[in-house]
């Protein structure tokens, strides 16, 4: 996917680059989202995620402090988030860069061998 392929929204401190999911450059039959964010240092930003969905953030580049109550993660690390309803995020002082995953749980049985459910 090229860059001019993925839709980029400017939201308060954030910059989303929509991937996949509500809004993004691939849409999906499962309802979840995809995005790659940035948010300026030291900035507060809050992302609405539906009641019940379950997700994760991989944190590209520095440091932020994710959820209620705050997890901080860093570079290279995942956070997993709770089916909280949305998603509160505090940039450390250089910002922060993450990949946000999330969506509508399947209820499925995991395959271990492969990438895929039931």
């Amino acid at each position: 996917m090229n860059g001019p392929d993925v839709p980029v929204e400017r939201v308060g401190h954030a910059t989303i680059r929509k991937l996949a999911g509500e809004g993004g450059a691939v849409s999906l039959v499962t309802p979840a989202i995809y995005y790659d964010i940035t948010i300026d240092p030291s900035a507060t930003e809050n992302f609405p995620i539906a009641d019940g969905w379950q997700g994760f953030v991989y944190v590209l580049s520095g440091l932020g402090s994710f959820g209620n109550p705050a997890e901080t993660v860093g570079d290279g690390e995942i956070g997993i988030l709770g089916p909280t309803g949305g998603l509160n995020v505090i940039a450390g002082t250089s910002g922060v860069r993450f990949m946000l995953g999330a969506g509508q749980p399947l209820r499925e049985p995991i395959r271990w061998r492969g990438p895929y459910v039931d």
